[in-house]
């Protein structure tokens, strides 16, 4: 904690921190055509006469290794990253489920000369694991939506990774 201070004109202060992320934080820095998830820090500072004392500084959240290399498993089976967004409810899949109140969905489209295939994912962080749970929509199909999941260790291989993830590419 930082006691009071006086900042004089033109003069910066900088005060490191650390602050844990809840593990079921989304997923800001993805390079999506629309990324939709914003998470920010925001501060109110006690100034005098201040017309806006208030600061909203924006967080980039980086994926975790394991998560990137799934995203980029899919991305090179011809998926494009579309949208990700925020919704509101809980995930539930094999063995685990989620907790706050709301999850990511991160969507990817592959378009083919007849119909297209959307794949959305949701990652929850347990421990030292990853759980997905995967919903996989084909256009043009009669099959409904079709749901998959899966768990990996926080350091699996790109052969986990890539046997966990090809069930989804099949379908």
């Amino acid at each position: 904690m930082t006691s009071s201070f006086v900042i004089h004109p033109g003069e910066e202060k900088s005060i490191p921190f650390t602050w844990p992320l809840h593990e079921e934080t989304p997923i800001t820095g993805l390079n999506a055509r629309s990324n939709q998830c914003r998470f920010w820090v925001e501060t109110q500072l006690d100034i005098e006469f201040a017309i806006d004392p208030s600061d909203r500084d924006y967080i980039e959240v980086q994926p975790l290794p394991v998560i990137a290399s799934i995203i980029h498993t899919i991305e090179q089976a011809g998926f494009d990253l579309e949208k990700t967004d925020v919704e509101k409810g809980f995930l539930q899949g094999n063995g685990f489920s989620s907790h706050s109140g709301c999850y990511q969905e991160i969507e990817f489209l592959k378009s083919g000369f007849i119909g297209s295939k959307e794949i959305e994912l949701s990652f929850i962080l347990a421990d030292n694991e990853i759980h997905c749970l995967a919903e996989v929509d084909k256009s043009l199909s009669l099959k409904d939506d079709q749901y998959f999941s899966f768990t990996l260790p926080v350091d699996a291989t790109e052969s986990d990774i890539r046997a966990a993830v090809e069930p989804i590419l099949d379908v």
